[in-house]
């Protein structure tokens, strides 16, 4: 299984027959061998999870299916997954959570493999200003919980989960909840736009995710086989 990390959230998984294109927005997309079967995934309509740019991919392949969360609208033929749904693609299962941004994550199972991506589903600790937005971060962290209890019994051979260090002191707090309640045998960290050097400071100095030898943090178009 070859990973290749394009930007912020976006990612190709290749395996023998499949190529699995994850909210791919920006970086530069290689060009995919049409004789397996290519299957592009977004998790939610926002702006750096979503380039419809991704439709050039029928230019050199007739065969590409496009499978994206329900709240996207799309000029081309797509399949659309709503919330905790399980959906059977082509030879796919395909099993959705729900967010507590927007749109959904996925948790896809190939080849014997399963391959999770999170989307916008994440442990949000922003600093709360008011009563509201505290009882909306209790929703959040609710969706989170719900969540990682569906995962916890999943058997994981990658997962695609965020480290955003705009959550500053808190950065790490999903990531830490996510590796506690889910068994994934390798964790590809996205999410973090251009801001790579801070994820690895904040890593290098955690006690417990330093020494995390199936964390990866990865550079744009840098690819990884596992």
């Amino acid at each position: 299984m070859k990973i290749t990390y394009l930007y912020h959230s976006g990612v190709i998984v290749e395996l023998s027959s499949h190529i699995l294109i994850f909210d791919y927005w920006k970086g530069k997309l290689p060009k995919l061998p049409c004789d397996k079967t290519i299957c592009v995934f977004v998790s939610h309509a926002h702006d750096d999870h979503y380039q419809p740019a991704i439709f050039k991919l029928l230019s050199y392949c007739r065969d590409v299916t496009y499978i994206f969360a329900q709240d996207i609208l799309a000029p081309f033929p797509y399949y659309a997954c709503g919330k905790n749904e399980t959906h059977y693609i082509k030879d796919l299962k395909v099993t959705t959570f729900a967010s507590n941004d927007e749109g959904v994550a996925f948790l896809v199972s190939v080849e014997g493999k399963q391959i999770y991506h999170s989307g916008d589903l994440h442990l949000w600790n922003w600093p709360c200003e008011n009563e509201s937005d505290r009882r909306f971060l209790i929703w959040q962290r609710q969706v989170f919980e719900e969540a990682m209890q569906k995962l916890h019994d999943c058997s994981i051979d990658v997962a695609f989960y965020p480290i955003d260090p705009r959550l500053e002191a808190q950065t790490l707090d999903g990531i830490r909840a996510f590796r506690k309640a889910v068994f994934a045998k390798h964790v590809i960290a996205i999410h973090f736009a251009d801001r790579i050097d801070e994820v690895k400071a904040m890593i290098a100095q955690d006690p417990l995710l330093q020494e995390d030898q199936g964390l990866h943090v990865l550079m744009p178009n840098e690819s990884i086989t596992l």
